[in-house]
C-alpha cells in the first residue's frame, strides 16, 4: 500500500503551548444530556489538531488519513515552577502538569482530529516512548508537545 509514511517517513510535528490532559468528562444535562470535556482541554486539543492538519491538509491525497497501524512517540515539555511541590524533581510529577495517560488520550484524539489517521484504534504501540518532562535548564524551549507517527514495522 503506497501511503503518506512510506520510504521510512514520518509525521513529527512540534506544537507550541502549555499540554493539557483530556479532562474528565462533565455530563450537561438539557434535552439531551452529553458530556463535555473541560474547555481547556478542548482547547489544547484543537491547537495541536491544527498543527497535524496543516500536515496533512499539505500532503492531502498521498494517502491521508492512515489506514494502517502505527506506532506513536509523544513528548510533553513543561516549564518547571518557580516554587511549589517537586521543584528539585527531575521529572514533572506535580498535579500541575496532569496524568500522563490523560495527556496521552487528548493527544491521540488530536492526532485523528487533524487527519493523521482515520481512528486512534491505529496506535498499536509506543515508539521511543511517551514521556513528560521539563523543560531543560538553558535550552531556550518553550512548552509544548513532540508527536511522531511511524508505521508499524518501519525501520
Amino acid at each position: 500500500m503506497s501511503g503518506p509514511l512510506d520510504d521510512g517517513g514520518a509525521l513529527s510535528v512540534w506544537v507550541h503551548g502549555r499540554p493539557r490532559p483530556k479532562g474528565s468528562l462533565t455530563v450537561v444535562h438539557g434535552e439531551r444530556g452529553h458530556l463535555v470535556d473541560s474547555p481547556a482541554s478542548q482547547t489544547w486539543r484543537g491547537r495541536m489538531a491544527d498543527v497535524v492538519g496543516t500536515v496533512t491538509d499539505w500532503g492531502r491525497g498521498d494517502g491521508w488519513p492512515i489506514r494502517e497501524a502505527v506506532i506513536l512517540t509523544a513528548t510533553f515539555v513543561f516549564r518547571r515552577p518557580l516554587s511549589g511541590p517537586h521543584v528539585d524533581s527531575d521529572w514533572p510529577d506535580t498535579t500541575i502538569v496532569g496524568d500522563y495517560d490523560k495527556l496521552l488520550r487528548n493527544a491521540m484524539d488530536a492526532l485523528k482530529d487533524g487527519g493523521a489517521y482515520d481512528d486512534d484504534s491505529r496506535v498499536v504501540g509506543m515508539g521511543e516512548g511517551v514521556r513528560k518532562m521539563w523543560i531543560p535548564a538553558g535550552s531556550g524551549m518553550d512548552h509544548g508537545a513532540y508527536l511522531r507517527l511511524d508505521l508499524a514495522g518501519s525501520p
